[in-house]
């Protein structure tokens, strides 16, 4: 795990970390490393209860003409991380759907020139939906994004 991590613990509202189910686990590790998120350079490092902690990889296909992690990376990132921790859940079926239904990005600094470490909490659950707090860092610790995301959850597939 990454010395810069914050593993301080789920947000209010959740279980015991460490208690997901491994249909629940092996979902979120297939969000981070989707498609996408293979491109992008992202690695899951972290899920337990209602968290999701990710890394973005610093390579030439993220960065900016100033050398930086371009900004729609970071959000595309924010996003992602934001989903896998909305899954971390074992209120969620494996065969549930679900959609991001708001983003929004603040950032904090450039994108740094190391990668970054995304980490994510669960602020609230509601009936379906699920509003996730992410941070983004530097290696450094530098603060480079803060994130808001609301996520619609559908327990049963349509």
């Amino acid at each position: 795990m990454d010395s810069n991590l914050d593993t301080t613990g789920p947000g209010p509202n959740t279980q015991a970390s460490n208690d997901l189910e491994p249909a629940i686990r092996a979902r979120v590790e297939q969000i981070i490393d989707s498609q996408v998120g293979r491109t992008l350079g992202f690695s899951l490092l972290e899920t337990r209860s209602d968290f999701c902690a990710a890394r973005l990889r610093r390579s030439d296909g993220v960065l900016n003409s100033n050398g930086r992690v371009n900004g729609g990376v970071i959000s595309a990132f924010i996003d992602k991380v934001a989903t896998g921790a909305a899954w971390a859940n074992n209120v969620n079926g494996p065969e549930s759907r679900g959609t991001t239904i708001s983003l929004t990005v603040n950032y904090m600094s450039a994108g740094a020139k190391t990668d970054l470490i995304g980490t994510a909490r669960v602020s609230r659950r509601g009936g379906s939906v699920v509003f996730v707090t992410v941070d983004v860092h530097d290696e450094d610790g530098g603060y480079v994004a803060q994130g808001m995301a609301t996520y619609k959850l559908n327990p049963k597939p349509r």
